[in-house]
């Protein structure tokens, strides 16, 4: 009930200004925020309501096209052992450190995409 009532309160504070909802409080500071506010929570407990606090409605779309657009390219190299291997990934990241949303799920993507793109090159080269 207290993570529910923490969730509840960030998603009150965002709807209550909506300059913070739309270029949010900047990186990492969602704990700062919440003190500065005095929203009397301890953790949003949530990292997309987190990811919205901090960059926003602009940053999270941002982050959102980048990993679609990563995903695509992905399936585009036509590897799906890479897609489902960084997916794997990024669901034990999730269960082992309750971070969905951290940048390592972005190093993963790109390390994926790198990889198949230079098998594809020495493919194409030899």
């Amino acid at each position: 009930a207290e993570r529910y009532e923490s969730m509840r309160a960030v998603l009150n504070h965002l709807l209550r200004h909506p300059d913070l909802a739309i270029l949010g409080c900047g990186w990492n500071l969602t704990s700062t925020l919440i003190r500065y506010e005095h929203l009397g929570i301890t953790a949003a407990f949530s990292d997309v309501l987190e990811l919205f606090l901090e960059t926003g409605v602009i940053g999270g779309m941002l982050y959102a096209c980048s990993l679609l657009l990563m995903s695509v390219r992905l399936w585009r190299l036509r590897s799906a052992r890479a897609l489902s291997a960084t997916l794997m990934i990024i669901f034990a990241l999730q269960i082992g450190t309750d971070y969905a949303l951290n940048t390592g799920i972005m190093l993963v993507f790109g390390l994926a995409v790198g990889e198949l793109a230079g098998e594809r090159m020495a493919w194409h080269s030899a």
